[in-house]
């Protein structure tokens, strides 16, 4: 038969009693923690609150640690002047000697019986000092608060007498600091991911706007395409400077071609082949235009205007338009030689003018174009009227421009309408 001590069970009672106390209070604390993620103030409040009453300590502290200085971020029970210190001195370097820099160097507990009877006390160091003289405290008793391998904090509880904290007391006081530190950890990750969330906030801003930025590029590259080498439209869209897109007047070479004989072929085919016809013709000039650095006024059906010296200068704009043409007529050569073998009464003729121009963006918002007007483009498109095929007809005006490098025969002078004058004209037949 077993017998029951009387005191051993109210010690039973008592250590159950304190383990049930104990465990409430840890709920207490991870609901708020729950509730109030990342508010270290009123963690550490509740955390001393729990600690000060199942530790039997009158006071205690919550330091936060960073780049080797201390600061008190939680104070709960301790005297008046002792909380003003701590609030005074804000964050602190501590002596090595005190339980603070022990903590700081080892990451070890400190338990001191009587923090009065040590040296460093009766040295004057300021923190014991302080402890002693405005805390009233005699025993220490203080937790490192540690992240990973990191040391964050301490957690210290005070008594205002000689009186060791028991094992179990020890124990609790350090349960409450791990639930410390796991508030300071989960406050750091939640700070990284609030971090991470506003630079990912800001990169997609970012990236929105150079979305935006590009889609803009794109359509105004796509626009300046239609009408210019592909070099030439994406040198004004990077530098940004579409002011060479104004009306101004400028001295140019303006290039018409056409096929000849088009109008009839078309009202002979099926509409699909003469647009095949029409694609590969536009293609392969479109490649010997961007080639040349020439800019496209307009394409309509079979014509194409290109003007030279515009929007970007370059030398010798005359010479770049003939030479152009006699790439075109020869190229346009195997393609007619091709297509009369599919019985395609086909031509291909050309008209070079030399002389000033108005030029610059005509319409609006929704649809521009980029245009010259002027007796240049006049009397180079009748050129190209008047011109049979294979022939590439100019003025004595571009021929004063080219004369040396290319050979040629007079036509004789012609009238054009609209043209107030005759003009000497001439066939380009080859270069020199």
């Amino acid at each position: 038969m077993i017998e029951v001590n009387e005191d051993n069970l109210r010690d039973c009672r008592r250590r159950l009693d304190n383990a049930l106390e104990a465990r409430d209070a840890l709920e207490d604390i991870l609901r708020v923690m729950n509730e109030s993620p990342g508010d270290l103030a009123v963690i550490f409040d509740v955390i001393l609150e729990k600690a000060l009453r199942l530790c039997h300590a009158p006071f205690g502290v919550v330091f936060l640690y960073e780049s080797g200085l201390y600061e008190a971020v939680c104070r709960r029970g301790l005297p008046k002047a002792h909380d003003e210190w701590f609030r005074q001195t804000g964050r602190f370097q501590p002596n090595p000697e005190t339980g603070l820099g022990y903590i700081a160097k080892e990451q070890k507990l400190v338990h001191i019986e009587d923090v009065a009877s040590e040296k460093v006390y009766k040295s004057g160091d300021p923190l014991r000092m302080a402890t002693v003289e405005l805390g009233k405290a005699r025993t220490f008793l203080a937790v490192p608060l540690v992240v990973g391998s990191d040391l964050v904090g301490a957690f210290a509880v005070y008594r205002q007498e000689v009186n060791k904290f028991s094992d179990s007391e020890v124990a609790l006081a350090e349960t409450f600091a791990r639930n410390a530190a796991i508030a300071v950890e989960h406050t750091q990750l939640l700070a990284r991911v609030s971090d991470q969330a506003k630079e990912l906030e800001a990169l997609n801003r970012d990236l929105q706007s150079r979305v935006a930025e590009q889609v803009g590029e794109l359509e105004r590259l796509g626009r300046l395409k239609r009408f210019l080498s592909p070099e030439v439209a994406e040198l004004i869209v990077s530098s940004g400077d579409e002011s060479l897109l104004r009306s101004h007047r400028r001295q140019v070479a303006a290039l018409f071609c056409d096929l000849r004989g088009f109008t009839a072929f078309a009202e002979s085919v099926e509409p699909e082949e003469a647009m095949e016809v029409l694609q590969t013709y536009h293609r392969e000039m479109g490649k010997l235009i961007s080639h040349h650095g020439g800019t496209i006024d307009h394409r309509a059906g079979d014509g194409i205007m290109v003007i030279f010296n515009d929007p970007i200068p370059c030398k010798d704009p005359a010479y770049r338009a003939v030479k152009m043409g006699i790439e075109m007529r020869d190229h346009m050569r195997n393609l007619l030689e091709k297509w009369q073998k599919q019985d395609y009464d086909l031509g291909f003729g050309v008209g070079v003018a030399f002389g000033y121009a108005t030029l610059g963006m005509v319409g609006d918002k929704t649809r521009s174009d980029y245009t010259a007007n002027g007796t240049v483009i006049n009397l180079a498109a009748r050129l190209c009227e008047d011109a049979h095929a294979d022939q590439i007809l100019i003025t004595q005006r571009t021929l004063s421009e080219i004369e040396g490098s290319f050979d040629f025969e007079s036509l004789g002078a012609r009238e054009f309408k609209g043209i107030s004058r005759q003009q000497k004209i001439f066939n380009v037949k080859s270069a020199t």
